[in-house]
């Protein structure tokens, strides 16, 4: 093979050339530029809300009852579980010798197959986890209450999620939004009233229903109640309880509703100010530092139009990292590169009589043998000391090439 790209220039040279066109546009459009790298998802998981569950009922109820649709099932590694209030979660491992779609598959018959859930349950959600990886956070913060920060935290989480090329954003370091019904004791005995039956009427008022369809001649019309409650509002009309003389009781007569925040015990700062945090992340293929620069140019484009006292920074940029270590790599190259074409050409300049064409040859092993002009012979004609001619001249002795290969060999006139 090197004899022959030794005798074809031209040939050597095509595949010199097309090895760095492909090596640059693998650099630029195929190899994934990344913090960490991608794995494949292997964790299947099961979530089945139940709301006003104790961490006991939704493990009797959801979770013993899915472990025994799904136990015995080929190709899980492991499982487990996690209860708590208000919903249960099953974690499965898949075998790293199982596809693990085709075992999601699988999983989603069986657990659709339990008809034994309670009543109240929602459906189960069922899904690989996703691997993403942190790549730029996003801080909202001033001098306006928590409501404030959160909301407007909300719409840029929303408008990042607009941007081509980012799909994971999520809200980090808030409050989960919670309305409370509070009723006094004084107010319950006015009414003749329990919490009890508050919460019963709350329950089955603030639900939507569906009530099947009507087939007419334009088609079938589906009929649903919508009466599920989000806002202060919606609880405050509840009808409590009807008097004999047809009177109404309604939440608002005898309890107060706030509609706020969570009693966690999280209070997040940024620049000594109350804030609000938005984690951007990357999945499968994404670019970190693509993502990056477009996180970067919205903060930029919106500095001029946020609320007075409404701030807008970034911090936490792993893509910087990824910077950091590419021109630690890039830096890196360069010098191994010059250092090694340093020395071929010295090395090379005093040993061959014309050394090497171009430093380009180093982009390829099998590039290096096209460019040195030398004659080349087999080991036989090594070993019975053959002589050629040159310009006519009388026979010409062969010699080694030192510290080379012994099938190359310097011409040298007598």
């Amino acid at each position: 093979m090197i004899a022959w790209f030794a005798r074809n220039d031209v040939a050597a040279n095509l595949l010199m050339v097309s090895v760095l066109l492909l090596g640059a546009y693998s650099l630029l459009n195929e190899v994934a530029v990344e913090v960490f790298p991608t794995t494949d998802p292997d964790i299947i998981t099961v979530t089945v809300p139940l709301r006003g569950a104790t961490p006991e009922d939704a493990e009797l109820g959801l979770a013993v009852r899915i472990e025994e649709a799904i136990e015995g099932l080929e190709g899980v590694k492991r499982m487990t579980s996690l209860s708590r209030e208000g919903s249960a979660r099953v974690t499965l491992e898949v075998e790293e010798d199982y596809d693990p779609r085709e075992l999601l598959d699988e999983v989603k018959s069986r657990v659709d197959a339990i008809n034994t859930f309670p009543g109240e349950a929602e459906k189960p959600v069922i899904g690989l986890r996703q691997h993403t990886f942190a790549t730029i956070n996003v801080a909202v913060y001033g001098s306006h209450p928590e409501a404030e920060i959160r909301l407007y935290a909300e719409r840029v989480r929303d408008a990042l999620l607009r941007i081509e090329g980012i799909s994971q954003v999520s809200l980090d370091g808030v409050r989960r939004y919670e309305i409370a019904i509070e009723a006094s004791q004084d107010r319950l005995r006015e009414f003749d009233l329990s919490l009890d039956e508050i919460a019963k009427a709350i329950r089955s008022s603030s639900v939507d229903l569906s009530a099947g369809n009507v087939r007419t001649r334009g088609g079938d019309v589906l009929i649903r109640s919508k009466g599920q409650a989000y806002r202060r509002s919606d609880f405050d009309s509840i009808v409590v309880k009807t008097n004999v003389d047809g009177s109404i009781v309604r939440v608002a007569d005898v309890a107060v509703v706030k509609d706020g925040f969570q009693e966690d015990s999280v209070k997040t700062l940024f620049d000594g100010q109350p804030a609000a945090m938005i984690d951007v992340q990357r999945v499968g293929s994404e670019s970190a530092l693509d993502i990056a620069a477009k996180v970067k140019d919205y903060i930029a484009r919106e500095q001029d139009q946020l609320p007075s006292g409404m701030m807008l920074a970034f911090w936490d940029d792993d893509a910087q990292q990824l910077k950091n270590r590419l021109s630690v790599l890039g830096k890196s190259a360069l010098q191994g590169a010059v250092l090694v074409i340093g020395l071929l050409a010295g090395y090379l300049a005093h040993n061959l009589p014309t050394g090497a064409s171009s430093p380009a040859s180093l982009a390829g092993p099998r590039l290096a043998a096209t460019t040195v002009q030398t004659v080349t012979t087999s080991e036989e004609e090594f070993l019975g000391r053959v002589e050629v001619a040159v310009d006519g001249a009388g026979g010409s002795a062969l010699r080694p090439l030192h510290d080379l290969t012994p099938l190359v060999w310097e011409v040298t006139a007598p």
